[in-house]
C-alpha cells in the first residue's frame, strides 16, 4: 500500500535527498510502479458509462434530501431566480 509519504519518499530517492521526517523515512518507496524501460505500447481506453447530467430519480430518499440545495452558491456561480 502506498501513501502520500510513499510519494514523498520516492521523490526524495529520485532526487537524492535525505528524508525530512521519520514518516517519509519509514515509508515504502514506489519502485514497483516503475520499469527500467518505458512501455510505449498504446492502450485502449474505456468510454465513460456514467451520465454526469443525470439527476436523482424523483420520489426517492436522495431526491428528497437534495431538494432545495443550491449548489451554485457554493461554487460562486450565479443562482437561478
Amino acid at each position: 500500500m502506498y501513501s502520500t509519504s510513499s510519494v514523498l519518499r520516492t521523490i526524495e530517492l529520485i532526487l537524492g535527498l535525505p528524508p525530512m521526517t521519520q514518516y517519509d523515512a519509514s515509508a515504502t518507496a514506489m519502485w514497483r510502479c516503475f520499469n527500467r524501460t518505458p512501455d510505449t505500447k498504446p492502450f485502449n481506453s474505456l468510454r465513460s458509462n456514467i451520465n454526469l447530467n443525470e439527476l436523482n430519480p424523483k420520489g426517492t430518499k436522495l431526491a428528497a434530501m437534495a431538494r432545495g440545495l443550491i449548489f451554485r452558491q457554493l461554487t460562486g456561480y450565479p443562482t437561478r431566480s
